[in-house]
């Protein structure tokens, strides 16, 4: 069972920052499944990895979006 499932209540309504939502519940639970799983110190490491770095790319590219839109908060 994974340790966050995507649900349409998350859905902002613009399909790339969707998607990019969906991959950040996806890399969260490989996290939790490399964890759960056993593997170790590296096997966890290198997912998180990853999803620190995607989620470094996620907000840079929202905050254009937010940026490009004018949009006030």
């Amino acid at each position: 069972m994974p340790f966050m499932e995507w649900s349409d209540n998350f859905t902002v309504g613009v399909a790339e920052i969707d998607a990019e939502h969906k991959k950040l519940v996806a890399l969260l639970n490989e996290v939790y499944d490399a964890h759960e799983a056993g593997g170790g110190h590296d096997a966890v490491s290198r997912v998180l990895d990853e999803l620190v770095q995607y989620v470094d790319y996620h907000f840079k590219h929202e905050e254009g979006l937010f940026i490009r839109a004018r949009y006030p908060e």
